[in-house]
């Protein structure tokens, strides 16, 4: 089987969530971030999919910053995946292959992040209704 990459889209989405972790005085990149990220990218399959069920991106946003809030100040720290962040990169690229591609989608790192129910974007999601099922159907 041959690798799977991060590219395109979906690595831009995952710049994107470090730079959400520190736009939000946080000192780690979570599921909240990614989904942050995954927002931030305008010709992402993630965005095409939610917009398709009707949740809008700045409603992700507001779900976000009011469910895990922002820091006090700055982290001088490297910012660093969790361990559930980890989990949702590496479920996105197991499906990867699974569909015949060698490299993610947006796509990809949406359904994982809801394929993780301990992760905090699991729940903001469930918040706004979004779910496997309804992303299938979208």
């Amino acid at each position: 089987m041959a690798e799977v990459k991060v590219s395109g889209p979906a690595y831009e989405a995952l710049v994107l969530a470090q730079e959400e972790a520190r736009r939000l005085n946080h000192s780690y990149i979570g599921t909240e971030h990614i989904l942050l990220g995954l927002i931030g990218v305008a010709e992402g399959q993630a965005v095409e999919t939610l917009l398709a069920i009707r949740v809008e991106p700045a409603m992700v946003m507001a779900a976000v910053e009011f469910i895990v809030g922002k820091g006090e100040r700055p982290s001088d720290k490297e910012v660093a995946l969790t361990p559930r962040a980890e989990r949702v990169i590496g479920l996105a690229m197991e499906q990867a292959p699974w569909v015949g591609r060698s490299s993610i989608t947006t796509l990809d790192l949406l359904v994982a992040l809801l394929r993780e129910p301990e992760g905090a974007a699991a729940g903001i999601l469930e918040t706004l209704g979004v779910s496997l099922s309804r992303i299938a159907r979208s």
